[in-house]
């Protein structure tokens, strides 16, 4: 195993946390112009073993918030133990892995074929240079978008866990924090008095997306996300349209930041 291998397994628990688990992914519904690769997949669902969960990752907590662990298996165990049940029903997969991204093609021995895209996030640079922590990434989301294509769970579930929300505070969907007092970040605009809940929430990812333009470093961008998580996490589950922008401009920020200076 070479260093950088071992360097992007030691990472995952940092990163995993920050990667949308296989139950965020926006996923292809299946279309009925493929019944022999639906059915085929059925059938290999019902043969795949469980998979054993030999790895652990720890997810720190944040502002003075209890962390929480859980067991998953690695991306080249779930591949070791669904692979050959694939090929033994005329299945087969590949993933390909943009900027942003990890496209999962499911194929079958018929022709017919379906894709899944599942949203990537960079993390982990303040322990590894920008390439190294996009590969690290690309490692985790691989793991999550094959399992959420072939509909197969590898991992300890952390819902409903109050210490898996990150951030150590809640954001509501009228953008309230648990004192019910108006949620707001760092260099957004004043909002009116009446303001309505999509007001703030657009108000709030447009501050963000302020923090990432002032960011000089990847690592600067990536810490704007860090602290602004809650936040990020509640556009992402209500406001989808908000969330896209701020994914959008910290793809772009953190690009721009490392063709600018790499390794940053």
């Amino acid at each position: 195993m070479t260093d950088d291998k071992k360097r992007i397994e030691s990472v995952e628990s940092e990163i995993s946390w920050s990667t949308p688990r296989p139950s965020d992914a926006p996923s292809k519904v299946p279309q009925s112009t493929t019944p022999k690769l639906w059915s085929a997949l059925a059938v290999a669902q019902g043969q795949f073993p469980d998979i054993e969960k030999r790895r652990q990752a720890h997810v720190p907590g944040r502002q003075g918030s209890k962390g929480y662990s859980y067991k998953y298996a690695d991306l080249a165990d779930v591949i070791k133990a669904v692979a050959p049940i694939l090929s033994a029903n005329g299945l087969g997969f590949v993933q390909e892995v943009s900027a942003d991204e990890v496209i999962t093609t499911v194929f079958h021995q018929s022709g017919e074929t379906f894709t899944a895209r599942y949203p990537m996030r960079p993390m982990g640079f303040n322990k590894m240079d920008s390439a190294q922590g996009l590969q690290a990434a690309a490692h985790a989301s691989k793991r999550y978008a094959l399992q959420a294509a072939l509909g197969i769970s590898a991992e300890e579930s952390i819902e409903g866990d109050p210490t898996s929300r990150r951030g150590g505070y809640k954001v509501d969907v009228d953008f309230l924090n648990e004192d019910g007092q108006i949620v707001m970040v760092k260099g957004q605009e004043m909002l009116a008095p009446d303001a309505d809940r999509q007001a703030r929430a657009s108000a709030a990812a447009k501050g963000i997306i302020a923090q990432f333009e002032d960011a000089k470093t990847a690592r600067g961008v990536n810490g704007a996300w860090e602290r602004n998580e809650p936040i990020i996490e509640r556009l992402r589950e209500s406001y989808p349209d908000d969330y896209q922008n701020v994914l959008d401009a910290f793809t772009h920020n953190v690009n721009k930041a490392t063709d600018a200076k790499p390794g940053a």
